[in-house]
Formats: C-alpha cells, structure tokens, sequence
C-alpha cells in the first residue's frame, strides 16, 4: 500500500518538483498552497497521511502556525522544509561575484 505525503508549499515550482520526485519513488502525495489550505484538505481527507513536508514562510497561514493547529487534530510526522528562499539569495549574489 502507498504511503501519502502530504506537501505544504507556497511556490508552485518547487512543490511540483518535491511531489514529482516523491512520485517516482511510490509516494502518493496530496498539496497545499499553504497552512490553511492544508488544514481544510486534511479535514475532508478520509485515508492516512503518513508524512506531512512544510515550509516555514508561507502567505495566509505559515508553517509553524499550521503545525500548531495540526498537532491540536492530529499527531502526523511533521518535517520542516528550510525556507529555500535563502539558497536562492546566496546563489543569485554568488553568481553575480562571479559574473555568471
């Protein structure tokens, strides 16, 4: 039986790319646009989440505060994407240093 993740991610490319390589390893995965989003999918949702993959800044509910309340319904394996946001600003000022 598949396991199902459950994907919280405002940016749409990088969501695509997480749940596109989840899938390719059997996962089935559901998304969310943000904490809100999450919390009314998983109110509707009858089967099992297995594993829910936040990231931190978000618009309209962030991932601590959708933690909070999912940890009020549900105890869910949680794990914290880090914001990549902060990979891009270090990549875009390194490659400008080095005129790429």
């Amino acid at each position: 039986m598949k396991k199902t993740v459950l994907v919280v991610e405002d940016e749409k490319f990088t969501r695509r790319i997480i749940v596109a390589t989840l899938e390719s390893y059997g996962f089935c995965c559901i998304q969310a646009e943000n904490g809100q989003q999450a919390l009314e999918l998983l109110s509707k949702f009858t089967g099992h989440c297995d594993l829910i993959l936040t990231d931190l800044n978000m618009p309209i509910m962030d991932g601590l505060a959708f933690i909070e309340a999912h940890r009020e319904r549900e105890k869910t394996l949680v794990l914290i994407l880090y914001p990549l946001s902060f990979y891009r600003a270090r990549r875009v000022k390194w490659s400008k240093r080095h005129g790429i």
